[in-house]
């Protein structure tokens, strides 16, 4: 989907798709959310809600970022540039989730923060 929306190989959409959740942290996120408990049906919903959301959040980001990129630009130098482009809302959404990290707390309040941090970053980006 997001090769043929932003004319890319699809190699170079998995390229950027991984280096991005690496370089965002978005990795990281991912598996305090799998670490979730899912003791009963309301903690289960809730961790795919945020599972999902983060996997449509990164999904957007990767375009974002293929769409901003010089036709040719490497995964690596796209993710580079497109950070220069919003480093403000990047170092605003890395420096919530170092804070989170620090706070050793990753339960179903901090970790929609971060999510919203995340989307704040494709708004940052679409303006």
């Amino acid at each position: 989907e997001v090769a043929s929306a932003t004319d890319r190989e699809q190699d170079a959409v998995t390229a950027t798709y991984f280096s991005l959740g690496s370089r965002l942290e978005l990795n990281w996120l991912r598996e305090r959310i799998i670490e979730l408990p899912r003791a009963n049906r309301w903690q289960a919903l809730a961790r795919a809600a945020l599972r999902d959301d983060l996997y449509s959040l990164h999904r957007s980001l990767t375009q974002e970022v293929l769409e901003a990129a010089d036709d040719g630009a490497g995964s690596e130098q796209a993710i580079e540039s497109w950070t220069r482009s919003n480093g403000a809302a990047v170092q605003r959404a890395l420096g919530v989730l170092a804070d989170i990290k620090a706070s050793n707390s990753y339960d179903t309040a901090t970790l929609p923060v971060a999510l919203r941090e995340v989307r704040n970053l494709i708004r940052a980006a679409t303006r």
